[in-house]
């Protein structure tokens, strides 16, 4: 009997262990493949090669304006000038806001007194970290504005990443 004990042990050793495979559990970097879909109503989702929804993130309106400016210009966007930029922010928000927009919001937002863009800039890096922290925290800051204050802000993404069926201004 010891013998029979002894080799159900070995046994048992030997046989890898089988752990079920949790949809929310870490994996730390997106699944190849992975793009950021932009929907025509901008809602920001990122979806695998299978076109299956991995994550939404949430966020304001005009910080989806800025994230989709920054997008827009990968060689980045310097806030003292953003003024020069005011009409495609001005397009962004009205495509998105509709008749809601207004555009004391957008002068509000290029104006480089006013702490307005650092607010939206922290609130897109704030929606990408709740949505994304937790399982593929490594990817994470390619799709987080960088930059300094009174500098350039830019974002890494690799433009094939993304899919941006929003309008275009």
């Amino acid at each position: 009997k010891k013998e029979e004990a002894a080799k159900k042990e070995e046994v048992k050793k030997e046989e890898p262990a089988k752990k079920e495979v949790n949809k929310e559990e870490p994996v730390n970097y997106l699944p190849a493949g992975t793009v950021l879909d932009i929907t025509p109503e901008y809602d920001f989702i990122l979806r695998d090669n299978c076109n299956q929804e991995l994550v939404s993130i949430k966020m304001p309106t005009l910080s989806k304006v800025v994230f989709l400016a920054l997008l827009n210009h990968p060689e980045g966007l310097v806030i003292k000038t953003l003024i020069d930029h005011k009409q495609e922010l001005w397009d962004y928000y009205q495509s998105i806001s509709g008749d809601k927009a207004k555009i004391e919001n957008i002068e509000t937002l290029c104006d480089p007194t006013n702490n307005s863009i650092y607010e939206k800039i922290s609130r897109i890096k704030s929606a990408f970290n709740q949505a994304m922290e937790r399982r593929f925290k490594d990817d994470l800051p390619m799709f987080l504005p960088t930059g300094r204050k009174g500098e350039g802000y830019s974002i890494s993404v690799d433009r094939n990443r993304v899919r941006n069926r929003g309008k275009q201004p």
